[in-house]
């Protein structure tokens, strides 16, 4: 990502990202569609804050940012693939998108099944595994050139033996627009 770059950060939530961003002088963006997040948020970013819908067109124009972060978000919305298209259209070509949603593959949910957190949150409405993520991100227009797992509470040495198998608790992927 360039020096001085756009970048938004699309379901920004209290703006925690997006003030480590502000740090390096990137120029920042967030929406999200809860006002009391943003509130939050003005408090902890300078980003240029928008109150929005991400199952909606966003308030952006075509080839704006270069970098777009879309974290613990594609399990939410209510079409992923129009919303991968949206952040396509978003950003620009060669721009890079950082993407982080829960593993239904994970470890996590072969022991906790029903009781896994992925399907106790009423709001998400869509899980992936790494084949059908970067499927779906291949067919909106990327290239995925990082997809990996991440289980953050296990110890070092088996974060990094899980980080390329289908079973650590998140997926993390960064993926060019094409």
């Amino acid at each position: 990502v360039p020096r001085n770059g756009k970048i938004l950060d699309a379901a920004c939530a209290f703006g925690g990202l997006l003030g480590l961003l502000d740090r390096d002088n990137f120029q920042t963006y967030g929406i999200d569609i809860s006002k009391y997040a943003l509130e939050k948020a003005r408090k902890t970013t300078k980003a240029k804050l928008t109150q929005g819908d991400l199952n909606t067109k966003l308030p952006y124009k075509n080839n704006y940012f270069d970098a777009v972060f879309a974290l613990d978000i594609l399990e939410h919305v209510e079409s992923p693939h129009r919303f991968l298209l949206e952040l396509g259209r978003i950003l620009k070509k060669g721009g890079i998108l950082f993407m982080q949603t829960p593993n239904i593959n994970s470890f996590f949910e072969k022991i906790y099944k029903k009781r896994w957190f992925a399907y106790s949150d009423k709001t998400h409405l869509h899980l992936f595994n790494r084949k059908s993520l970067q499927f779906l991100l291949e067919k909106s227009g990327f290239f995925v050139f990082c997809n990996q797992t991440i289980s953050a509470p296990f110890p070092h040495f088996l974060r990094s033996l899980f980080k390329n198998t289908d079973i650590g608790g998140n997926l993390w992927v960064v993926a060019k627009k094409i």
